[in-house]
């Protein structure tokens, strides 16, 4: 380049909040061949280093021929400033060929009456990490405060580089608003990729009003799968329950889908958990597919065995013995369907004991056939609940492991101290555990071996009660919005140790002694199913009969002759007898009229 000349000047103009002021130069080149350049403006005021504020385009100069351009920038307002301007041969990266710097140039002010655009760039979003020729988003968000209406354009460069998009808009009044662009990556990787946002109104003139960079790393990255992490199934009899997870392989792309192939001809799409009943026992292969939005997928395999479960009969109904030859949950522990950890004695008790063989402790948990529902749910414990070891933990409660949107329908009633030797050693629970006003702990101390523990489960509320008989110990009604609705949950008894030193396997007891909890029995039975073709024997519905028996019981006192605690169904406490049969009995049973099991 043979020749090039600056000059610059003042344009006394007021803008925004007054912190900025407009600044025209110009220039001409005489050069000896065809020449791409690019203006680039710094600003350096008193005590303060070079400040970038903009790139001015890339501009072609033909040989021997002079070309005069004129900008305006915006320079932060100070008394005296500086002005450097550089000039790059374009290319890649660009050379710079020459600069020029003005110093000690006087700022003038215009009047302050002059109304001007308040108009900003407040926040960007946009990734940190992008990879090469990735389309992806850039938000720029501004606000403004305008006397009338006001053309606006926004710009984004590429630093020292070519405009990548821009967009243009009209408005007035004072307000905030979000410009959407789209991007694209460039072909090679960058540690360091700047993009410059400038934003201009329209005065006669393009006038910039704010510019702000932002740096983003470009990474070459060969597309991968997606990251595919199926955990190990649960198994209820011929009920099998899988979760997982899965994340896309290469940024910017997304999951599209996850195909299960059940392996016993059955096959869906379906998102993590999921769960599949088969039709008879036998081993399985269990396949999972996930599908990313640009054509990769990542496949894994489960192997599974179906086995007929030991089975027993207690209290009336069909249950099935927990078996486990790896650590599993609640704990995790081994379970054992041994006789030595599960059996019903000759009175028809129900005995659940943790043990040690050979130096691995065993535990154990029976879970019932059928689903109940709404009802009454009676556990009548024949041992010591309130004094298990510390790290010992019994549990009554219903589990369905289908129902991961409801919390699995659990409701729960455990004795634990929870690893704690002088902690609360019970609580009534509705899933999920740790949300406010979903547990209620408390420390009983029985008079001897027996209790009796309850739920009524209905659609309204959970009410939960321990008795030590006649005595009651607890109660709690539970009215809050996790009651689930019926599904296929089961009725659970376990005994179990509890994760003390957070090692991930259930502790040994604290003593070192195997434990034993006896069950007497279970009972579940509708309050409001009174009677049915024999008198007071109920027959799983709620019909015309029970509403007829309780009418027949109406005003009686406990001590008089027509009182019948089988027909004092509520009082002031939901579903806990008072002591009389009155309206709330006879409402009760008729606001049930209809149901049955």
């Amino acid at each position: 380049m043979r020749n090039w000349e600056f000059d610059a000047n003042v344009l006394a103009r007021a803008h925004g909040d007054g912190y900025y002021r407009s600044v025209d130069f110009n220039w001409n080149a005489d050069v000896d061949r065809d020449i791409y350049v690019d203006v680039y403006v710094e600003f350096e005021g008193y005590d303060s280093a070079w400040q970038y504020l903009g790139d001015y385009g890339v501009y072609t100069i033909y040989d021997m021929e002079v070309d005069y351009k004129s900008y305006t920038v915006m320079v932060p307002r100070h008394a005296i400033w500086d002005l450097k301007i550089e000039l790059y041969r374009w290319g890649n990266p660009p050379e710079l060929v020459d600069d020029w710097v003005a110093y000690d140039i006087p700022m003038e002010l215009a009047s302050e009456d002059e109304p001007v655009p308040d108009l900003k760039i407040v926040s960007l979003e946009y990734p940190s990490e992008v990879v090469i020729d990735q389309d992806f988003p850039l938000n720029v968000n501004i606000q403004y405060s305008l006397s009338s209406s006001t053309e606006i354009l926004i710009q984004v460069y590429e630093h020292a580089g070519p405009l990548l998009d821009s967009t243009s808009d009209t408005l007035s009044g004072s307000g905030s608003k979000t410009y959407p662009f789209t991007l694209t990556a460039p072909s090679t990787s960058n540690p360091n990729w700047q993009l410059n946002i400038h934003l201009f109104y329209w005065d006669g003139e393009w006038i910039q009003s704010d510019i702000e960079s932002i740096h983003i790393v470009v990474e070459d990255i060969t597309p991968q799968p997606p990251d595919l992490n199926v955990f190990d199934p649960e198994i209820d009899d011929l009920i099998v329950a899988v979760d997982g997870v899965v994340f896309p392989g290469t940024p910017g792309e997304t999951i599209t889908r996850i195909h299960w192939d059940w392996g016993d001809g059955d096959s869906e799409d379906h998102w993590f958990p999921v769960c599949h009943i088969y039709p008879s026992y036998g081993d399985y292969t269990i396949t999972v597919t996930a599908y990313q939005s640009d054509g990769l997928a990542s496949t894994q395999t489960k192997q599974i065995t179906l086995v007929v479960t030991r089975r027993i009969e207690f209290s009336g109904y069909e249950w099935i013995v927990k078996s486990s030859s790896v650590p599993k949950g609640p704990g995790k522990n081994y379970f054992s369907d041994s006789e030595e950890n599960v059996w019903v004695d000759d009175f028809g008790q129900l005995h659940l004991r943790i043990t040690n063989r050979n130096g691995k402790w065993y535990c154990a948990e029976v879970y019932s056939e059928r689903s109940f529902g709404h009802g009454k749910y009676i556990f009548r414990m024949a041992s010591r609940v309130d004094l298990l070891d510390q790290n010992v933990v019994a549990g009554l409660f219903t589990y369905d492991y289908c129902a991961w949107e409801y919390y699995y329908r659990e409701i729960d009633i455990e004795f634990s101290r929870w690893g704690l030797e002088y902690n609360n050693n019970t609580q009534y629970v509705v899933q999920p555990w740790y949300k406010s006003g979903n547990l209620k702990p408390f420390t009983m101390a029985l008079s001897g071996d027996y209790s009796t523990h309850s739920f009524i489960w209905d659609n309204n509320v959970i009410f939960f009660q321990s008795l030590d008989p006649p005595y009651t110990m607890e109660s709690w009604p539970y009215l809050g919005d996790d009651n689930p609705p019926p599904g296929n949950e089961k009725v659970h008894i376990n005994l179990w140790l509890y994760d003390n030193d957070s090692d991930g396997f259930g502790d040994p007891p604290s003593d070192g002694q195997e434990v034993e909890m006896i069950v007497e029995s279970f009972v579940w039975t509708m309050p409001w199913d009174i009677t049915g073709f024999s008198r007071w024997v109920p027959d799983g519905k709620c019909d015309i009969r029970d509403i007829a028996i309780v009418a027949t019981c109406f005003g009686s006192f406990e001590g008089d002759g027509k009182y019948d605690i089988r027909a004092d169904i509520t009082g002031a406490t939901y579903l806990v007898e008072d002591g009389k049969i009155d309206i709330k009995d006879v409402a009760l049973v008729a606001s049930h009229f209809g149901f049955s099991i």
